[in-house]
């Protein structure tokens, strides 16, 4: 009886570690800062989604190789813990080159672990018979795709030529942290979704 118990647990997802992603991903988002410093520090979002990605690596390859990706976006988040706030247009040349090398290098790995955990969320979702909630999945991961290029691009823009800044960068931002909103939604309906179901 004790044998059939323990193979029962085994047969139903464990979707704990979507919270930590949740957690982490809700640290990265706000971002409030002291005299320079993040008081609410990105570094400690990727350590929250790496943890949740080791809980969820059973699950799918893609979620086990995020952790790789994960893990470079946590070295990337430590040159942002302290930052000097300079207006659009006035920041010292060789800090707008620094940012310039810097921000496409840092939307590359975000996107790549954001692929591998809906993509991997995705994988879950077909295992527990869930289809609806993989092409959920997908499609966050293209809208967040999309936005990040586009406000990645609308930063830079605004960097080398700041009279840009208010007609583009800000509305891109604000659409941005509207797509994040859905993002923190799909995870948290992932979570409930997902956890405790049979495969």
């Amino acid at each position: 009886m004790v044998g059939h118990g323990e193979h029962q647990e085994q047969s139903r997802l464990d979707a704990s570690g979507i919270k930590w992603i949740f957690a982490g991903a809700l640290f990265i988002i706000l971002d409030f800062r002291v005299m320079g410093f993040d008081v609410i520090p990105d570094f400690v979002g990727c350590i929250l989604i790496l943890g949740g990605l080791r809980r969820l690596e059973v699950y799918s390859p893609l979620l086990r190789r995020g952790k790789i990706f994960a893990a470079v976006n946590l070295a990337l988040s430590l040159t942002d813990f302290y930052s000097v706030e300079y207006p659009l247009g006035e920041a010292p040349d060789w800090l707008t080159t620094y940012a310039l090398i810097l921000a496409p290098i840092g939307l590359i790995f975000s996107l790549l672990t954001l692929y591998h955990i809906l993509y991997g969320i995705a994988d879950m979702a077909r295992q527990a018979r869930v289809e609806d909630l993989a092409l959920r999945g997908r499609g966050v991961f293209a809208a967040k795709a999309v936005s990040g290029v586009m406000g990645s691009l609308s930063v830079m823009a605004g960097m080398l030529i700041p009279e840009l800044a208010a007609p583009f960068v800000i509305p891109v931002i604000a659409v941005a942290l509207v797509i994040e909103v859905f993002y923190l939604y799909f995870l948290y309906r992932a979570q409930k979704e997902l956890h405790g179901r049979p495969i």
